[in-house]
């Protein structure tokens, strides 16, 4: 991320620490950055199902305004046809707060597809933690069988 044109490191610092936010803790796969010389700002992509969301991450000391945020919609208006876009509002102590800005209102999703989108997640959960009760049974019994 140095080594894009962005001067202003305290714009890399907040760009890495979503990063790794996006791929540790919501563990998104395909996570990319760019650099928009045009708002002198590093954007980060990732993408799910065939879907590109955006993620814009700002320090909590920046005045944000109406302008700025609509230069923000014209960049991802340029790369994608839904100009929708996750503000990602960083404290010091690396905490985030994320809002999903667009253009007008967003449709919400039905409770039906809340609930479903719900159980995906928990199913997910619980396969990580059998997954990861898992590795730890064969790796001790790797270890015995070595010894």
């Amino acid at each position: 991320m140095i080594k894009l044109e962005c001067s202003n490191r305290t714009k890399v610092l907040l760009a890495f620490q979503t990063y790794m936010e996006l791929c540790e803790v919501h563990i998104l796969k395909k996570v990319d950055y760019h650099y928009s010389g045009e708002l002198d700002l590093i954007y980060l992509t990732s993408e799910a199902e065939g879907k590109t969301t955006y993620y814009v991450p700002v320090s909590f000391e920046e005045k944000l305004t109406p302008a700025w945020i609509e230069k923000v919609l014209e960049v991802i208006r340029s790369q994608n046809s839904q100009p929708v876009f996750t503000l990602v509002i960083r404290e010091r102590d690396s905490s985030a707060v994320h809002y999903t800005i667009g253009h007008g209102l967003l449709t919400l999703p039905s409770p039906e597809e809340v609930k479903n989108k719900k159980i995906e997640e928990e199913k997910k959960q619980y396969l990580l933690n059998e997954l990861h009760k898992k590795k730890s049974e064969m790796y001790t019994k790797a270890k015995q069988l070595v010894a």
